[in-house]
């Protein structure tokens, strides 16, 4: 399988303060884990911080392992919410609410501050479909990448 050239911009918006590098070459996952790939943008400047020592993988598993994967996203949900029937429309949002935590999340997913994944957007669209929606689409779409913890397949 041949892996396409990832954006150092993508790299370095994924690599936050607390996050744990891998300098294990040897790592029978090395070619897929994004923390070992992650390792070649690191910042010169940067001397220290949270490593993945090499012991820390066992028969070939590592607890620690990461990959990027490409995944379809999702945020906005003004044109679904209009399918809702009237009398309906209070409880349908404060479903939505109480999935995703609160009222100031519900905001910010649905003007693009932060951006659903596929399990949300699932969730989201049966909720919608169980009080009468027919067509359930999201405002805006985007591919992104995810971390995840799946090796290749």
């Amino acid at each position: 399988m041949k892996t396409q050239p990832i954006e150092t911009q993508t790299v370095k918006r994924l690599i936050t303060d607390q996050w744990a590098f891998c300098f294990n070459t040897q790592c029978p996952l090395a070619s897929q884990c994004f923390r070992q790939i992650s390792m070649h943008y690191k910042d010169a400047d940067l001397h220290q911080g949270l490593a993945i020592y090499p012991d820390a993988v066992n028969n070939g598993d590592c607890h620690y392992f990461v990959r990027l994967k490409m995944v379809k996203t999702a945020w906005g949900m003004k044109n679904m919410l209009k399918q809702v029937e009237y009398g309906k429309i209070g409880e349908v949002r404060q479903q939505l609410i109480n999935y995703l935590g609160s009222i100031s999340t519900f905001y910010r997913y649905n003007r693009g501050e932060k951006h659903l994944s596929s399990e949300q957007q699932q969730a989201i669209v049966g909720m919608l479909k169980d009080n009468g929606c027919s067509y359930v689409t999201f405002d805006h779409y985007e591919d992104e990448y995810m971390l995840t913890d799946q090796p290749i397949e």
